[in-house]
């Protein structure tokens, strides 16, 4: 009777070297894909978090039936990208009828400068100021003009009051007859949310540029983007575009980079009459030596046409 084969119990040198050699290619794969998929993972979150954080603050503004937004601060060290987000919100307006009458004075004569000066304290129990530089004061008849300085505890100054509109006489005859809009003021304590440490946000402006007008964070150190309590954007005249940059995954050649890799980054528009956030792909062409030509720089293009879908 012929014996059994022998069971073996071992692998052979050959399997165990083809066995270690497909280990090494998976791993050598998946280290490859590695940065790539935690690139994407950082900016799908990040993006997410921005956009919630911009809904939160237009949900604030239906709710509370005031304008509310978000406001983002220049980097001191880098004043074209974000350094710090803050909510905010612009107070209800003062009406002339519970605020008080006021008179219009031109100090000194004939000198063009004129000052409101109110019966109410303009510092509150606590010294915040009530009104600040850049609030407006609209008379009833349809009249405007902006607040250019405080004088003391109940003046303001007017800036650049045309006499010519009858704004001076109108109020004199109808000291409560106005009403103060004022600005958006941080609410302290309520951060929107935490920044990225790999992604960081450029300010793309309205035309692509990362200085355009109405809304410039390397010129005016911050930029806001607040929800009326309808949803639209209160305080720009066109869409709001936001540039979400990894730079860790970025490559490219300066000053142009236009040779760059921007497919780890996005851009988050902000729509004017609806209020509604999307996240796109950057559109071509980028050239942030010339940031100001929309012909040679315009990372907001893709994002910029309503036909595209987001990502």
């Amino acid at each position: 009777m012929l014996q059994g084969a022998r069971k073996r119990t071992a692998m052979t040198l050959v399997e165990l070297l083809v066995v270690m050699a497909i280990i090494v290619i998976f791993t050598a794969m998946t280290a490859a894909f590695y940065p790539a998929n935690q690139a994407d993972r950082e900016l799908s979150r990040f993006s997410n978090t921005v956009q919630s954080a911009l809904l939160s603050a237009r949900n604030r503004a239906k709710a509370e039936r005031l304008p509310t937004g978000i406001r983002f601060y220049a980097d001191p060290n880098s004043p074209t990208k974000v350094g710090s987000v803050v909510l905010i919100q612009k107070p209800a307006p003062l009406d002339g009828l519970s605020f008080g009458g006021v008179g219009v004075t031109e100090t000194p004569a004939n000198s063009g400068v004129f000052l409101v000066t109110f019966a109410t304290p303009l510092v509150s129990g606590t010294g915040d100021k009530i009104l600040t530089i850049g609030d407006y004061i609209v008379l009833n008849t349809g009249e405007m003009a902006r607040f250019s300085g405080n004088v003391g505890t109940n003046q303001m100054q007017l800036d650049n009051l045309n006499t010519n509109t009858g704004f001076v006489s109108k109020l004199q005859a109808n000291p409560q007859g106005y009403k103060i809009y004022r600005g958006a003021i941080d609410l302290s304590g309520d951060t929107p949310f935490e920044l990225s440490n790999i992604i960081e946000i450029l300010n793309n402006g309205t035309a692509g540029s990362l200085t355009s007008a109405p809304i410039s964070l390397a010129v005016s150190g911050a930029f806001d983007v607040i929800f009326n309590p309808d949803g639209s954007l209160n305080n720009s005249t066109s869409e709001v575009y936001l540039h979400l940059h990894n730079f860790e995954a970025f490559i490219g050649t300066s000053p142009s980079y236009s040779d760059g890799d921007f497919s780890r980054d996005a851009i988050l528009a902000v729509r004017k009459m609806s209020g509604s956030i999307g996240v796109y792909e950057v559109g071509q062409p980028i050239d942030f030596a010339n940031p100001n030509d929309i012909i040679k720089h315009n990372p907001n293009l893709f994002a910029k046409d309503p036909r595209n879908k987001g990502i």
